[in-house]
């Protein structure tokens, strides 16, 4: 996984993490909370590009250059959920897991809607 902190150091100009601090409020207690996940899921939540001076098209442009794989983690560890990123979208299909790391659900992303495609039962003896 690419994290924030890896991000800025190595995939963005000088010039553009600085632009990307001063676009973010905040920005030391943010890059302390975000330093160790997710880069897309980071800069997502950053700022409202919408609003940034370097414009939306130029920052979709950088998320567009990510391509990554985010694991996300139960509380005792164990594998949560796989999200492939690719060209900074979410890929086609993601994977989540119960706390024992069995696939529960594939669910498949499309432009306009998200289905799930596999979810395992759990059938309940009485």
């Amino acid at each position: 996984m690419i994290t924030l902190k890896e991000y800025l150091k190595n995939h963005l100009t000088h010039e553009e993490t600085n632009n990307f601090i001063a676009n973010t409020k905040r920005f030391r207690m943010f890059f302390n909370r975000n330093k160790n996940k997710s880069a897309y899921y980071s800069m997502r939540s950053a700022f409202d590009f919408n609003i940034a001076p370097e414009g939306k098209f130029y920052w979709n442009n950088k998320l567009k250059k990510i391509n990554d794989v985010v694991f996300t983690y139960h509380p005792n560890g164990k594998i949560k959920s796989i999200i492939p990123i690719i060209n900074g979208e979410i890929h086609k299909y993601c994977y989540f897991f119960d706390q024992n790391e069995q696939l529960q659900k594939i669910i498949k992303h499309s432009e306009n809607c998200s289905s799930v495609i596999f979810e395992k039962k759990i059938i309940h003896l009485n």
